[in-house]
């Protein structure tokens, strides 16, 4: 997804002959239209270029897609705004990562992001751009910076020379390799790994065969051995006859030995909150799952996942349930994932259930994916565990 426009800057200058620019600033941002539809932001046109790309072609891939790396050359039009640069391109860069995980439902806050220095001998060349660049990238580990301050130019003094531009396409390139190796090298660190995985029927699966979750998928892919220990009506913090006990009592089934433990919980909570004592009742004992794993586990790696978005769900105890898993998380330092925010699973949707949920009377299961809801979702997932 290519989008570059010559002699252009990030900050905005009223002044300039093209009168297009890059700029993220949320003031100026809000009043520009797209560069494409004849306004001034070329920000705006890129990420309309990576929408439709990704409805258009990557969605529809039947392997699925991940996107790598942002790649950038730019810093020679914001000479003249040079003491800018440093809060300008962290906040475009910002901006293009919180796109794309709002539009994906992965998190892309970590996205690669590879650029390259101006040339010093360039008739535009800025001291205090290529500092903003270097001080970008030593704070920012997913950030890569070429240095191309020794680059020949042309004639013109601005453009690099074929010599040049082949060498920052190499440089680029083993950029790339080493960010996919990586990936490659702590995919491979899993296998063999045990991961033990607890929760309600989102984890039992419902009707349908375990081998059909995200989870087992992930496993299998990964050569992990997996353990279930979902079960339908189970609940984190209530416990009943017919539902048993719950979550926050039953983890001490599971084996010692685990590497990974995945907690998948919180819809059966919302339904269960006067029974419980209340959203107060539920984080008590949320907390002493919580220590009782890392007491357990002090080696694992924890996660945890909450339900999906429902209809009505803004004010409503499920919602009430979602932000006191994220808070009581938070407070013992477990990476959660807020799979009713973000994870990209519209159960409040009719004709998204019909595709991606279990058959149901009416179409009214809004908690159980099919198989193919859990290959969607199986990307999400395994995007935020491998951060870890």
């Amino acid at each position: 997804m290519k989008w570059a426009v010559g002699g252009t800057s990030i900050a905005p200058d009223y002044n300039a002959s093209k009168g297009r620019f890059w700029s993220a600033a949320p003031e100026w941002l809000a009043q520009a239209k797209p560069t494409s539809d004849g306004g001034n932001s070329l920000l705006l046109s890129f990420i309309q270029e990576i929408d439709m790309c990704i409805d258009k072609t990557l969605s529809r891939l039947k392997d699925g897609y991940q996107i790598d790396a942002f790649l950038w050359h730019q810093g020679e039009s914001d000479y003249a705004k040079s003491k800018d640069y440093y809060r300008n391109l962290k906040t475009m860069v910002a901006y293009v990562r919180m796109h794309l995980t709002e539009k994906t439902g992965k998190d892309y806050s970590r996205l690669p992001f590879i650029f390259g220095t101006v040339a010093r001998s360039n008739k535009y060349f800025s001291r205090e751009v290529e500092n903003a660049m270097k001080q970008l990238a030593a704070e920012d580990p997913n950030m890569h910076l070429i240095d191309m301050s020794g680059a020949e130019l042309l004639n013109d003094r601005l453009h690099f020379t074929a010599h040049s531009a082949e060498y920052l396409g190499q440089q680029v390139y083993k950029q790339l390799e080493q960010i996919i190796k990586g990936v490659i090298v702590r995919t491979d660190e899993l296998k063999g790994k045990r991961l033990g995985i607890i929760g309600d029927s989102y984890v039992k699966n419902h009707k349908e065969p375990v081998k059909n979750t995200w989870h087992y998928k992930f496993a299998e892919k990964h050569g992990m051995e997996y353990l279930n220990y979902g079960k339908n009506g189970s609940s984190i913090a209530y416990s009943s006859p017919r539902w048993g006990e719950a979550m926050y009592v039953r983890y001490k089934e599971m084996p010692d030995d685990l590497d990974y433990v995945i907690v998948v919980g919180g819809h059966n909570d919302g339904f269960k909150l006067d029974s419980i004592g209340g959203i107060d009742v539920f984080k008590e004992r949320l907390a002493m799952l919580c220590e009782g794993l890392i007491e357990k586990y002090p080696t694992a790696k924890i996660f945890f996942f909450t339900r999906w978005n429902c209809k009505n769900f803004a004010g409503s105890d499920a919602e009430k349930v979602v932000d006191a898993m994220i808070e009581v998380c938070g407070n013992y330092s477990i990476p959660i994932f807020d799979s009713a925010r973000k994870g990209g699973i519209y159960a409040n949707n009719d004709h998204f259930r019909k595709i991606y949920f279990q058959n149901s009377k009416n179409n009214t299961d809004t908690a159980h994916l099919n198989e193919k809801g859990h290959e969607r979702f199986l990307k999400v997932a395994e995007s935020f565990i491998l951060q870890y």
